[in-house]
């Protein structure tokens, strides 16, 4: 499965916004509100239409929440009217490999009525025929779909969250059940980690273990520079994950950092769905399996220098699917080649972007996300102390620049401008 363009009518603040998605990695940057979650949710809706094919498994539906409002004023009166209908249609490949292009739309034609799919059909269908295949113990290769929100590491439902222990069907599950959670945009803690226990024991560790701990120690090798030893403990009924890294000791899940165990997470996330579609893979699963992952704020709760290699190990680790996420961070914004970042602007053009790999989080701040590089006050103090010595007002300029020490240290272009009045006082 591949998503080529995306186009939104109606949907949240979009009134008819279109987008072309690159067919590995496309990142989406912008301002607040200027639409990237929006994207994400109606790319779920779109990748969430193979599930309307699965019985069983839940697709995500166009919501009330999703509605554009618009303003209406009347004299002293203002109301706020839903413009209908919704329309979340998409074009790409879905299915074998060959096949050609197609496209597909899910509508929401008024208030009160049901998510269509009469324009979804070639999805669904080709989906059944999946499905048959898989009950009737065939050969084919499912594609995965995995939405992560910005809740995703602290956010569990009840039903996840009572996935604690390993159940006896942990090993033998369907191989549709990789499709578990596909569009609930969580990840359960406690339903991968009783899978991961079930990869774990017996004679030997099963390929799903296997596989997590050599992707995510490729992951972590590159970020931290660090081997890892993983393994559960024995000591409590509440099996653990412990985690090792090269300088220091060993330590549970829950002792790591928000930003180590979120990566945990979603490797140990798209790992499991990988190898639950995909058994005949084997080994191969997380390297051949294909379809769609969408990650709101990819950057969430990561240190600065692990955001610089978090979108590189993502392609490496898993070649064959297509991801799409957000951030707001200059780091990684910096190490994404320029064909693969899309500039959401609030009037809802897209724009692509210059020569953006490899340059400084300053520049990109200053000239892809509308933002000062520097302190606004700064800024504005920094503004304030040059006029005043150009138009000779140096004993004001020097108290300025005095409380600008106090407060930011002696900052490069602080000393300079002592220096040029000093300068300048000497000259006269």
């Amino acid at each position: 499965m591949r998503i080529d363009q995306l186009r939104l009518k109606n949907f949240r603040g979009f009134e008819d916004f279109s987008i072309d998605l690159d067919p590995q990695f496309t990142l989406l940057i912008g301002a607040n509100g200027s639409g990237k979650s929006a994207v994400l949710d109606g790319l779920t809706i779109a990748a969430g239409s193979w599930l309307l094919g699965i019985p069983g498994y839940d697709s995500r539906h166009i919501e009330p929440h999703d509605v554009r409002l618009v303003r209406m004023e009347f004299e002293d009166q203002v109301a706020h009217e839903r413009q209908y209908p919704v329309v979340v249609e998409a074009a790409g490949i879905f299915g074998p490999k060959k096949k050609n292009k197609q496209s597909w739309l899910r509508e929401l034609r008024q208030r009160g009525g049901r998510t269509t799919y009469a324009r979804a059909l070639n999805i669904k269908r080709e989906a059944e025929k999946f499905h048959r295949i898989v009950q009737a113990g065939g050969s084919c290769t499912l594609p995965l779909i995995s939405s992560y929100g910005t809740g995703r590491l602290h956010q569990e439902t009840r039903r996840q969250q009572e996935a604690n222990k390993p159940s006896k069907d942990a090993v033998g599950a369907s191989r549709l059940d990789g499709y578990l959670y596909s569009v609930d945009q969580r990840i359960s803690k406690h339903q991968i980690f009783s899978w991961l226990l079930s990869q774990y024991i017996g004679r030997k560790r099963r390929i799903g273990f296997l596989l997590f701990e050599q992707i995510l120690t490729e992951c972590f090798d590159q970020i931290e520079s660090a081997r890892m030893t993983i393994d559960f403990s024995t000591h409590s009924p509440q099996f653990d994950l412990l985690v090792k890294f090269s300088d220091q000791d060993e330590l549970p899940f829950d002792a790591l950092s928000d930003g180590q165990r979120m990566i945990i997470l979603l490797v140990a996330d798209i790992v499991q769905k990988a190898v639950i579609l995909n058994p005949r893979l084997a080994q191969d699963a997380v390297r051949e399996t294909p379809g769609v992952v969408l990650i709101d704020e990819i950057d969430l709760h990561l240190h600065p220098r692990w955001q610089r290699s978090i979108v590189s190990n993502l392609k490496k680790a898993f070649p064959a699917l297509q991801f799409v996420a957000s951030t707001h961070s200059p780091q990684i914004i910096g190490e994404v080649p320029p064909e693969q970042i899309r500039v959401l602007r609030a009037d809802g053009r897209v724009e692509g972007v210059p020569g953006s790999l490899g340059r400084t989080s300053n520049w990109v701040l200053t000239h892809l996300m509308e933002s000062e590089e520097r302190n606004v006050e700064f800024q504005k103090k920094l503004k304030e102390a040059e006029t005043l010595i150009h138009d000779c007002e140096y004993e004001k300029a020097q108290e300025i620049l005095k409380n600008m020490r106090q407060a930011y240290g002696d900052d490069v272009d602080i000393v300079g401008l002592d220096a040029a009045i000093e300068r300048e006082l000497l000259e006269d």
